[in-house]
């Protein structure tokens, strides 16, 4: 990584999103169905994320505790959907936005994609 592709997080904005993922954790097993994927399967999929954030079916954005959420929704399977849910993060040094993952799952559960899609649409969609 080059010194100019560095970024870092304030403590408090690392405190705020840990505080975020154990919330979506949280949504996510309670919602979760008895025949969806397992925790343990979620890692067999962590190779798809990149293309997941950078090819979206549907993309959604909302505002939680004034900062900006983005939420990626991809369908790979019939019934095989990738959430990435992150918060953009502005970088004082360069003016950009960061992407920086929140938490990231699999489901076959378009109601539980839809739950975690919630906000804006933004982007462009795919059928």
């Amino acid at each position: 990584m080059d010194e100019q592709d560095e970024f870092w997080l304030s403590e408090e904005m690392a405190e705020w999103l840990g505080l975020k993922k154990s919330e979506y954790l949280s949504k996510l097993i309670e919602n979760q169905r008895a025949d969806d994927y397992v925790f343990e399967e979620f890692i067999r999929y962590e190779k798809l994320v990149p293309d997941t954030i950078q090819h979206p079916d549907r993309v959604y954005e909302r505002v939680e505790d004034d900062q900006r959420v983005r939420t990626y929704v991809r369908t790979y399977e019939d019934k095989l959907h990738q959430i990435v849910v992150g918060a953009l993060i502005a970088d004082t040094k360069s003016g950009n936005d960061v992407f920086v993952p929140i938490i990231n799952f699999i489901t076959n559960s378009i109601e539980l994609a839809q739950l975690f899609g919630q906000g804006e649409s933004s982007g462009p969609l795919r059928n």
